[in-house]
């Protein structure tokens, strides 16, 4: 599971995205946008995880602590 601080947009503005992902151009779409162009793609699922983006896990035991853990943990890994 990525952190925050592991997310390609974080601190960068859109042309330094799009510099990093090798594009012309970055669009962003709305959560509700994104959902239905799965839905319009043919899916006959009705929901799918949006953790990445809504913060809001599908297990219910992802708290916001395990993430804080998990970031200081891969920080301290790239630092030692």
């Amino acid at each position: 599971m990525s952190t925050k601080r592991e997310f390609v947009a974080r601190g960068r503005t859109h042309e330094e995205i799009a510099k990093e992902l090798g594009a012309d151009h970055v669009l962003y779409q709305t959560i509700e946008e994104m959902v239905d162009a799965v839905r319009t793609a043919g899916g006959k699922r009705t929901e799918f995880c949006k953790a990445c983006f809504e913060g809001v896990y599908p297990t219910g035991d992802v708290t916001e602590q395990m993430i804080s853990d998990i970031e200081q943990d891969r920080l301290a890994a790239n630092t030692g």
